[in-house]
């Protein structure tokens, strides 16, 4: 099946900005998944820090927020310190909101990109 969604992906020292666009399906959210694996892994830092700025449009199938809540729980895994969110919508908010409250991975959920970046660079000193 064709990828559905996708990514832009910056660094900004020891923080780690996804842009996502679009409605995600698995195969597009697997292509993206380990697209940021390969970036944390070259970049080999001791801690980092995520941000994570989703569209109108960013959601996916249950099977899709699966990968994305793994995903999640690699991140704390793998040195993240602290990631942020920035949701368009209440729905977005709802289905973060619930996987904070299952797995207790430390994410915070903004709904302006200013203050998820103030938040973040604050904690990274």
């Amino acid at each position: 099946m064709k990828e559905h969604g996708d990514i832009d992906i910056k660094w900004d020292g020891n923080i780690l900005s996804i842009s996502l666009r679009g409605p995600f399906n698995v195969e597009g959210i697997k292509h993206s998944i380990e697209r940021v694996k390969t970036s944390v892994k070259e970049n080999n830092l001791s801690s980092w820090y995520r941000i994570d700025y989703l569209d109108e449009e960013t959601l996916g199938s249950p099977d899709t927020i699966k990968l994305i809540g793994e995903f999640y729980l690699w991140s704390d895994l793998n040195k993240c310190i602290e990631s942020a969110i920035v949701c368009q919508n209440t729905l977005q908010r709802n289905l973060i909101d619930n996987f904070v409250e299952r797995t207790g991975v430390k994410i915070t959920v903004f709904n302006q990109d200013s203050k998820a970046l103030n938040f973040i660079k604050k904690l990274s000193g």
